[in-house]
């Protein structure tokens, strides 16, 4: 959820895009949603949602804007391909849709069923450790391992991607890192806390699924609960055949990517920066030709290194450089591998050039 735009032309017009859906879908404005919600609005208000009442009962209605040349992309039709495609043991709420054109822009109203249970969290990184039941982590398991299996053309995340920024923001890493995936899979591609409903298992914002590395929703989950350990633990402990296997490792590595790439492009969620990262005051990628670029210790990356410090992650190696506190991060020399043995460093935390992994303080 992002803030109301600046712009108040593009407020107005949102507002007056919602009530022409209400009218289309016979629907009215409902009461607030769970936490009070009134209004939610999207990246630049490309997207408007408020709580609704219509023909099918209370909902979500939400209101997609694109432009007419930019209108059927892979985010224009994700959540109606969603409907269409996903099996239903995915637990989401079901979707009524309308589209209309107004001159040169383009309109569509999303009306998603009730949820009756609220987001997890109002924003997409955790602040508390949520109350959640062992059912619904085997649910989530479930959907994700269902969703992993869907047949499709869409893609969320290309190899042209990775082939250019995976090298670009792990370069702190003084090794060149696999840009190739051990495998694909498909994915949600923004599986966060404000995403996920619960007492009861919902799984909301559907837009942009499609193809990915294998394992990317479990590691995106697991980065935006870092703010609170206990939380993390839990997904890792879950997800763990997910998350421990080579792919999950990878995965891992990629979201790191693109959290680095929107630090840099100062469009790092706010909510994420709660996650003891500071990612938005990261300076960019590293020059490998400083000495002393590869080590926190210099301030190089006094912000990254906050952020790793969050991250648990185990090895097999006894090669690993032990770090002072005083200097929290640095980087290993040695090459080490990871499995599920849950062993610990006592102080500071450090980066396996070899796959990427961090070792954490706890």
């Amino acid at each position: 959820m992002f803030s109301e735009p600046d712009d108040p032309a593009v407020v107005d017009r949102m507002r007056a895009a919602h009530a022409v859906a209400c009218a289309a879908l016979g629907a009215a404005p409902g009461p607030p949603a769970a936490g009070g919600t009134r209004e939610a609005w999207g990246w630049r208000g490309r997207t408007l949602g408020r709580p609704a009442t219509g023909p099918y009962g209370s909902g979500w209605l939400r209101v997609v804007h694109s432009s007419v040349q930019r209108a059927g992309g892979t985010l224009w039709t994700g959540p109606e391909d969603a409907e269409r495609l996903v099996p239903r043991h995915v637990p989401r709420p079901r979707l009524h849709l309308r589209e209309w054109t107004e001159g040169d822009d383009v309109y569509r109203a999303e009306l998603y069923d009730y949820v009756a249970d609220g987001a997890v969290s109002a924003a997409p990184a955790l602040g508390e450790a949520p109350r959640l039941t062992a059912a619904w982590w085997s649910g989530l398991r479930t959907a994700i391992g269902g969703l992993s299996t869907v047949r499709t053309e869409r893609t969320a995340v290309r190899q042209a991607y990775l082939d250019r920024a995976m090298p670009k923001y792990l370069a702190f890493l003084c090794r060149p890192v696999p840009t190739v995936p051990p495998a694909w899979s498909t994915a949600h591609s923004d599986l966060h806390w404000a995403n996920l409903a619960g007492p009861q298992l919902s799984i909301l914002d559907r837009e942009g699924w499609g193809m990915a590395p294998a394992g990317y929703d479990a590691a995106l989950l697991h980065a935006y609960s870092l703010a609170v350990p206990e939380t993390a633990e839990r997904v890792r402990r879950e997800l763990s055949d997910i998350l421990a296997s080579e792919p999950g490792r990878f995965a891992e590595l990629l979201v790191i990517t693109e959290l680095l790439q929107s630090a840099e492009r100062g469009t790092t969620r706010n909510s994420f920066r709660r996650c003891g990262s500071g990612l938005g005051k990261y300076p960019g990628p590293i020059d490998q030709t400083q000495p002393d670029s590869c080590n926190f210790s210099h301030g190089k990356l006094p912000a990254l290194a906050d952020w790793c410090t969050s991250w648990p992650f185990v090895t097999e190696s006894e090669n690993l450089t032990r770090v002072p506190t005083a200097s929290p991060c640095a980087f290993t020399p040695d090459y080490a591998r990871f499995d599920a043995s849950r062993s610990r460093l006592d102080t500071g935390c450090v980066f396996s050039p070899g796959f990427g992994r961090v070792l954490a303080r706890r």
